[in-house]
């Protein structure tokens, strides 16, 4: 049977013990990364406007506004 520290596993855990060193991440991967998140965010947000939301709502169709003079209060008589 061996005994395990329990400050070194929580060291591991904390990462303070580990050697491995994580890679650099370059400027130029970032904003590559942001940029085609954004255009995959545009693109699945017109085909879902497109595509699918017309099939689970139906085809809107435009509501006719009547529209009507406004009124001033003070040049209405009383009845």
């Amino acid at each position: 049977m061996f005994e395990t520290d329990p400050y070194l596993d929580r060291d591991m855990i904390m990462g303070r013990g580990s050697t491995d060193e994580l890679p650099e991440v370059s400027p130029t991967y970032v904003a590559f990364s942001t940029l085609a998140l954004v255009i995959l965010t545009v693109f699945t947000n017109v085909m879902f406007n497109l595509y699918i939301k017309p099939s689970v709502d139906g085809v809107d169709q435009p509501a006719r506004i009547q529209r009507v003079p406004l009124v001033n209060p003070a040049d209405q008589q009383f009845e």
